[in-house]
């Protein structure tokens, strides 16, 4: 336990936005370990009658920077509100993964949908979570657009704090009664009934199989390829690198197995764009999540870009970057190039041989088969069997 029933006292409020520290949450060098979850939470009094609401905001803070990890703002109705949220570490601690758990209202007994709105700190902005759900991601890390560069916003190797503020409108007082803050161990990996060499393949519709007859999709001709290993197809169409409601990379990062199952990640195209260093910055963004995510030894294959005939030189000019920054990146030696056996054609376009009937970017059975051999060839490479 970090910290158990601290007590802000009486607090007036000089406007909602206006942030008041409440108490401060001293955290000792090391004491966040890999996969280590904080909870933390607490009670809150609301002691005026002004038709206000007041607002909650939580941040671990080193030296002057300082990282959002909750913020809630509560209806002027809620008199009193007991809140309660798990932030889980990845296991390079450079990212975090929360649950907000906010469950009980003291005037009516419950809070509904819409009686508040909870907020959880990302990369670009907010996450809107509703009354209860889950976020992507908190970042104690950034990166710079390529030739990528890393700062530490927080190193839990040092000493750092969590910082526990409250707002309300002027004429209004609150106070956080009973405020706390633990560390849970992390724990044993789970157990998961699976084939040991169980494989997991993450991206978009090249995955999912558009364009292939039954059994001819990339994932079934590599399971023929690789007959002694089991391969869970994951792909899913329209689905990006960019986090929101269409990203796979948000489900490699909520999937309990993703840690330390095999997985084979293909999806750049989704987010193409014709400024390359952007989508090499939002692929190798969120592959530093994803990897660092990951148990230490989990194999892990990641695949490059194709192009599209739909688009224009420009674009392909892009992928073509963000290929040779995948290439030239931490994770260069785990990279199946799948550019270079599809994309033959002039300017560096997909050969129409391996094109699906009336498509610009999905592959045909045989284009498929392409994709598998590669993959495969990739797979002896690293020492899969």
């Amino acid at each position: 336990m970090l910290m158990v029933g601290a007590e802000s006292g009486p607090m007036r409020g000089s406007g909602n936005t206006t942030y008041l520290p409440a108490f401060v949450c001293p955290v000792p060098a090391g004491a966040i370990t890999p996969n280590a979850t904080l909870r933390f939470g607490g009670h809150i009094n609301k002691f005026g009658t002004a038709n206000g609401g007041h607002n909650l905001k939580v941040t671990v803070a080193q030296g002057a920077n300082e990282v959002v990890i909750t913020q809630a703002f509560i209806n002027a109705s809620l008199l009193f509100f007991n809140w309660r949220a798990e932030l889980t570490f990845s296991a390079d601690r450079k990212f975090g993964f929360m649950d907000s758990v906010n469950v009980f209202n003291g005037a009516t007994g419950s809070v509904a949908a819409g009686s508040f709105t909870n907020y959880i700190a990302k990369n670009a902005g907010s996450a809107n979570l509703g009354a209860r759900a889950r976020s992507a991601s908190v970042a104690f890390a950034t990166y710079s657009t390529p030739p990528t560069q890393e700062t530490r916003l927080i190193d839990f190797d040092q000493t750092s704090e969590i910082r526990f503020y409250l707002g309300a409108v002027a004429a209004d007082t609150v106070a956080m009664n009973s405020g706390y803050a633990e560390l849970l161990s992390p724990g044993t990996d789970p157990s998961f009934y699976v084939p040991s060499n169980a494989t997991l393949f993450f991206g978009h519709s090249l995955v999912e199989g558009t364009g292939a007859t039954a059994g001819n999709d990339v994932v079934s001709q590599l399971r023929g390829l690789k007959p002694g290993r089991s391969i869970s197809n994951l792909g899913l169409g329209g689905q990006t690198y960019a986090a929101g409601s269409a990203s796979f990379a948000d489900r490699v990062l909520a999937d309990p197995r993703a840690k330390s199952l095999d997985m084979i990640i293909w999806g750049p195209e989704n987010d193409a764009t014709g400024d390359g260093p952007t989508w090499a910055n939002t692929v190798l963004t969120r592959l530093a999540q994803i990897m660092g995510n990951r148990k230490s030894g989990a194999k892990t294959i990641i695949c490059n870009s194709v192009t599209s005939t739909a688009w224009n030189a420009g674009v392909v000019a892009a992928a073509q970057y963000v290929n040779a920054q995948l290439a030239a990146s931490q994770w260069g030696s785990l990279i199946a190039d799948m550019y270079t056996p599809i994309c033959t054609a002039a300017g560096g376009y997909p050969n129409p041989a391996y094109l699906a009937t009336s498509d610009t970017i999905h592959h045909n059975d045989t284009g498929y088969g392409v994709d598998a051999n590669t993959i495969s060839a990739k797979m002896t490479a690293l020492g899969w069997t």
